[in-house]
This record gives C-alpha cells, structure tokens and sequence, in this order.
C-alpha cells in the first residue's frame, strides 16, 4: 500500500470511531432539569413512584385539561447506570380521567442519594415526524427498538392502567 491510501485510510477510521463515540455520547448527555414538581407525601425511595409521578406532574402538558384525576403506568426495559446517574429505558402510557394523553418510549434520568431516595434529573423523548425513528435509535440500545414499537406493550400497559382506576 502507497502511503497516501495508509493516511487516507486511518482518517476515514478515526472519523468513524469519532461518530461511533458521539452517537454514544448523544445516548447519556441530558443537562439537569430545574423546577421539577413531585407530589407531597410521595415515597421517593420507590423508584415506580417516583418515575409515575414526575411523568404525570412534569411530563405532559396538562395545562388544556380541566381534571384532577391523573393515570400512569410504565414498563421498565433496563435500568444503565452511566457517569453517577441512572438511566431508565422505559414505555409509558399516561392519561387524564376526561382520556387526554399519551404514550412514549421516555428515558428518564434518576439521580439516587445516600440514603436510596430518587430524584428526577431529566428525561429523554423520541423527536416526533420523520426524525422519530433515528431519534429512537440514538437515546434507547438496540435490543429494546422492537419491543418499543410492538403494540402488545400498549396493550399490557393500558390493563395495567385500568386495574388502578
């Protein structure tokens, strides 16, 4: 091999390795989340109901529903622990007793203290139109993208859902 295609070669790699290491990187980073609302008398060292409450206090725009009445049920693919926080791949389904809602594939970032209490530091949610699916591929690991996208995981969270109504 000529040594211009050596050189060519190695920076054709290292800009590979270099997009490999930034797609990675888009995965974890999330600047931390101010003013986030939790409920009183909620048990921050349940991790469910810590995930539950900070996707129905801060999540969805609740603000053009007139009700009191939130629901929430979530299913849980890995919990990773990356640079001292917890990042929790999961599908949520969330609505309102009036059935304004949704439903996501969220990463949420926890922060857990000494003493096992959580903390909501920010999440990360799919773009929405033709950016969502390379979005999706970016914040969730490979091996969750079809269970992301399978009805039956609505469907179980919904029966979920309506068992505590």
């Amino acid at each position: 091999m000529n040594k211009k295609f050596k050189i060519s070669l190695t920076i054709i790699l290292l800009i590979i390795i270099a997009s490999i290491g930034s797609l990675s990187f888009l995965r974890y980073y999330a600047p931390s989340k101010h003013n986030i609302v939790y409920s009183q008398n909620l048990n921050k060292k349940d991790l469910d109901a810590v995930l539950s409450d900070y996707i129905k206090n801060n999540y969805f725009n609740w603000s053009n529903v007139s009700t009191s009445e939130k629901y929430e049920a979530h299913k849980i693919y890995e919990i990773d622990e990356k640079f001292g926080l917890k990042y929790v791949y999961m599908y949520t389904l969330f609505e309102s007793d009036t059935n304004a809602g949704g439903s996501n594939p969220l990463v949420v970032i926890v922060k857990e203290d000494s003493n096992g209490t959580y903390s909501v530091v920010n999440h990360k949610a799919p773009k929405d139109g033709d950016e969502n699916w390379l979005s999706l591929k970016i914040i969730f690991p490979h091996k969750y993208l079809v269970a992301i996208n399978s009805t039956e995981t609505v469907k179980e969270l919904q029966k979920k859902m309506d068992s505590t109504k």
